[in-house]
């Protein structure tokens, strides 16, 4: 058997939150998309909420699936109005993939998917139940509707084919207080950018020979100390 690669990575939160203890200051806002797990996300927002710094870190995995488990109260909830991103770079149905399984995790909730071309966020309109009718003189919805904007952090890149693509990555923004416009709004590298980077660069750099076949198996293997949710 040959190695071709033996290597452990650090977490993106291990040189994350020191940058954020540099560049974020008492009174600002910070929002970050990683790819890690509820637990650890939470414990680095109460890390920086003793330094005065309001985090929100929100999981750059399947963001919208995320933000629906995380962010949204689900007991009243009774259509969701998802329009989901078409970029290029990607297929057309790609952020569309990357909702499942919303409308399981849902039952009895009214789940609605349309394309929104030329952006990088999915739109989410939320209806709820209002009473025993549901329904105002009018037609409308007693219990109202809420509009949410759910940024989906991807950058273009080149792939080990040297093709252009639009890939998954971590992100990070930092407002001051009372600012509108983030000072720091850029991609971050995580984990498993580095990952794929590292064993797409040791298959290319090995000597395979001349002759087929060149292997017999060729075994990649990650273990990402984190737990899978139910």
């Amino acid at each position: 058997m040959t190695v071709l690669l033996d290597e452990r990575l650090p977490r993106t939160l291990a040189h994350l939150l020191p940058r954020l203890e540099r560049e974020a200051a008492s009174g600002d806002r910070v929002e970050a998309w990683l790819f890690e797990g509820a637990a650890r996300r939470r414990a680095a927002e109460r890390y920086l909420a003793e330094r005065g710094v309001r985090a929100v870190l929100r999981s750059a995995y399947k963001p919208l699936v995320h933000f629906f488990l995380e962010e949204v109260s689900a007991g009243t909830l009774r259509r969701a109005t998802i329009r989901y991103p078409v970029c290029d770079g990607a297929p057309e149905k790609r952020f569309r993939l990357e909702a499942y399984p919303l409308a399981a995790l849902f039952p009895g909730v009214d789940v609605r998917l349309l394309p929104l071309p030329g952006t990088s966020h999915y739109q989410v309109e939320l209806e709820r139940r209002g009473g025993s009718n549901d329904m105002v003189a009018g037609g409308g919805s007693a219990g109202g509707t809420e509009m949410h904007r759910v940024f989906a952090p991807n950058r273009i890149r080149e792939d080990h084919l040297g093709e252009r693509v639009l890939a998954p990555t971590g992100w990070l923004r930092i407002t001051g207080p009372g600012g509108d416009r983030p000072r720091v709004d850029e991609p971050i590298v995580t984990e498993y950018e580095t990952i794929f980077d590292r064993v797409m660069s040791a298959v290319r750099g090995h000597d395979w020979g001349t002759r087929e076949p060149y292997f017999e198996q060729l075994v990649i293997g990650a273990e990402i100390p984190d737990a899978d949710e139910a």
